[in-house]
């Protein structure tokens, strides 16, 4: 029952952020999605009013992203006709191009910064330098989804730090 009532929470914290996004301009001219402003009324509710909500409401929340980002990459192609290999290719060499330049170019600059700058200087965890490719090119989802790993590689300051990055890659 605490699932149920947490995705309905969640259900009902995105109603709230596409009625807010609908009716409040300035989040429709910041490309901001329903999701990220009902998230952020949610943000705000517990913040000031988790005495009085029960814990049942957000009981199920640490779960369900490494669920749906299966869910997500699992419904990308349902219901399309996949073309050929060349006419794949054709369709999408530009952007696998420059989806490959950008994720080389963000394991560089994070990985490269982190071994010769952060953790010399201020030891920072070696992990670090994936951040900015995670969190940029992945998102929150990939965050969510990372967080067994950070934890199993003894980093759970990982997933915070990810989803700060994510935070500030989709402002």
């Amino acid at each position: 029952m605490e699932i149920a009532q947490s995705f309905c929470a969640l259900c009902l914290l995105l109603v709230m952020g596409k009625f807010l996004r609908s009716h409040i301009s300035l989040l429709r001219k910041l490309y901001l999605p329903s999701s990220v402003v009902g998230g952020l009324v949610g943000l705000l509710i517990l913040t000031f009013f988790s005495d009085s909500i029960p814990p049942a409401f957000t009981a199920g929340w640490s779960k369900l992203p490494g669920f749906l980002i299966c869910v997500v990459f699992g419904a990308l192609f349902l219901g399309m006709q996949i073309p050929d290999l060349r006419g794949m290719w054709r369709m999408t060499a530009s952007q696998v191009c420059f989806g490959q330049v950008c994720a080389w170019g963000q394991y560089v600059v994070g990985i490269g910064l982190t071994v010769f700058l952060l953790t010399p200087l201020f030891g920072v965890h070696s992990l670090f330098g994936n951040l900015l490719e995670i969190g940029f090119e992945g998102g929150h989802g990939t965050v969510g989804g990372l967080t067994e790993t950070f934890t199993a590689l003894k980093w759970e300051e990982g997933k915070d730090l990810g989803l700060t990055v994510a935070t500030g890659g989709m402002l």
